[in-house]
C-alpha cells in the first residue's frame, strides 16, 4: 500500500513539475514576448518624433596633435543653417578612443538617445563596435576604416566612407608597376591592419606580375619612441628591392621610418591610408620624405565643393583639412543630407536612404552597395615632401576593383 501511495506521489509531483514548466514556456514565448522588444526596436520606435524631442550622434576618434576628423565635423555643424529641421534638435557628443576592443561602443549604446555614430580611428575597435552598433539599431558612419570585415558581414547599419583594403592596395600595385618598381619588399605590423593589408597587397601584386623581394613582421612595443627596428632592417637593407610596402599605423610606423632612414634605406615606402596624416611628418620629420600613401582624399582636387570647404576650413582653423579632417566633414554633411531626405531621424529609415540614393560630396557623386560599401570615390597617391602631401595621381573607381 505505502508502495502504491508513494508512485502516486511521485507522478503527481511529475505532473505538477510538468505543468509548471509549461506556464513558464507560454510566459516566455506568448506573455514575455507582448512586452519585450529588440534594443533596434526601441531605438527605431521614436521614428519622426526624434526630430521633435532632437537626438545625438556619438562621434569616437582618438586624440591628434593636427586638426582631424574632430574638427571637420565641428565646421559642419557650425554651418547647419538655422532653417534647418535638424537645427536645435541635432546634438554632438564626442567620445575620446582608445584601444579597448569595443567598450566604449557598448557605453554609448546604453544611451538611448544616440541614434548614430560617426568614427572609430582604430582597427581593433572599429569592427567590434560596428557588432554592438547594428545589435542596438544604431546607425555607424565609418570614415576611415578599410578592414574589410567592416562590411563583410551585411549589416544594415554599416556604412564605409572609403575604399576597403583591396582597392587601396591595388592602387599602390598599379602605382609601383607604372613607375617602373618591379621588386617590392613588404613590411607589415602584427596587428588587425598590418595582416588585413599586406594579404590584400600580395593579391594586387601578383595580377600586376610584381616580385614579392622579401616579407618581414613586427610586433609593436608599448612605448613607440624605443622600439628599435634595426635589427630587422639589417636584414633585408643589402637585398635588390625596388620600393617598399609599409602595411602599418601609426605611431609605431613612425619610428619604423626613421630606423630605415638611419640605416640607409633610400628606396621610396608605398603605404595604406593609415599614414595618410600630418601627424608623420610631426613625428618622423624627414624621415617621411620618400612616403607615398593612397588615399581617398585628393588636396589638389579641383571640385568646387572640395575647393569651397578647403578655403571655408583653412579660415575656421587656420591650416588646410587633411585626411581626416575631410572625411569628418564629409559624414556629418551625408548624415544630415540623409535624415533630411529621409524626413526621420530613424535610424532603418535613414539606412534605406542611403543605399537608395545617390550622393553628392567633396570629391564628386557616390553611391553605397547593398553591404555599405562606398561606391564611386577615386583613390590618389600622395607623396609626403618636406610637411606637404602633394597628389602624383589619381586612379578612378573602376580602374582599382
Amino acid at each position: 500500500m505505502n508502495r502504491v501511495r508513494r508512485a502516486l506521489e511521485g507522478q503527481t509531483f511529475l505532473l505538477t513539475a510538468a505543468l509548471v514548466a509549461a506556464a513558464l514556456l507560454v510566459y516566455v514565448f506568448v506573455f514575455r514576448s507582448q512586452y519585450y522588444q529588440s534594443p533596434a526596436v526601441v531605438r527605431s520606435a521614436g521614428q519622426n518624433e526624434w526630430l521633435e524631442q532632437g537626438f545625438t550622434v556619438a562621434v569616437v576618434w582618438p586624440p591628434h596633435s593636427s586638426v582631424s576628423l574632430v574638427e571637420g565635423i565641428t565646421l559642419a555643424m557650425e554651418e547647419l543653417p538655422v532653417w534647418s529641421p535638424l537645427h536645435g534638435k541635432m546634438r554632438v557628443q564626442f567620445f575620446t578612443e582608445t584601444e579597448d576592443h569595443g567598450a566604449i561602443a557598448r557605453r554609448i549604446a546604453r544611451q538611448p538617445d544616440v541614434l548614430a555614430v560617426i568614427g572609430h580611428e582604430l582597427d581593433s575597435s572599429t569592427v567590434p563596435a560596428s557588432i554592438t552598433y547594428e545589435t542596438n539599431g544604431m546607425l555607424f558612419l565609418s570614415p576611415k576604416s578599410t578592414d574589410i570585415r567592416l562590411t563583410g558581414h551585411e549589416f544594415r547599419y554599416a556604412f564605409r566612407l572609403t575604399p576597403e583594403d583591396r582597392a587601396i592596395t591595388t592602387a599602390l600595385s598599379h602605382f609601383a608597376k607604372s613607375r617602373g618598381w618591379l621588386r617590392i619588399g613588404t613590411l607589415y605590423g602584427r596587428a588587425d591592419h598590418g595582416e588585413s593589408a599586406i594579404k590584400q597587397f600580395f593579391t594586387a601584386a601578383g595580377r600586376d606580375d610584381l616580385q614579392i623581394a622579401f616579407m618581414r613582421s613586427f610586433f609593436h612595443a608599448p612605448n613607440w619612441k624605443r622600439q628599435d627596428f634595426r635589427e630587422m632592417i639589417a636584414t633585408f637593407r643589402g637585398l635588390p628591392f625596388d620600393a617598399l610596402m609599409l602595411a602599418d599605423q601609426l605611431p609605431g610606423a613612425a619610428k619604423l621610418l626613421m630606423d630605415m632612414e638611419l640605416m640607409g634605406i633610400r628606396q621610396p615606402i608605398l603605404a595604406t591610408d593609415k599614414l595618410d596624416s600630418m601627424q608623420v611628418w610631426q613625428m618622423a620629420s624627414t624621415s617621411a620624405n620618400n612616403l607615398y600613401v593612397a588615399s581617398s582624399v585628393n588636396p589638389a582636387s579641383l571640385e568646387p565643393a572640395y575647393v569651397s570647404f578647403r578655403d571655408r576650413f583653412r579660415k575656421r582653423f587656420g591650416v588646410p583639412p587633411g585626411y581626416g579632417a575631410s572625411q569628418g566633414y564629409e559624414a556629418m554633411q551625408l548624415l544630415i543630407n540623409a535624415i533630411t531626405r529621409s524626413g526621420s531621424a530613424d535610424p532603418i529609415v535613414v539606412s534605406t536612404t542611403l543605399r537608395t540614393n545617390p550622393w553628392r560630396g567633396l570629391f564628386g557623386e557616390f553611391t553605397f552597395n547593398d553591404t555599405g560599401d562606398i561606391v564611386g570615390r577615386s583613390i590618389s597617391i600622395k607623396r609626403m615632401q618636406d610637411g606637404a602631401f602633394t597628389t602624383v595621381l589619381t586612379m578612378t573607381d573602376d580602374s582599382v576593383r
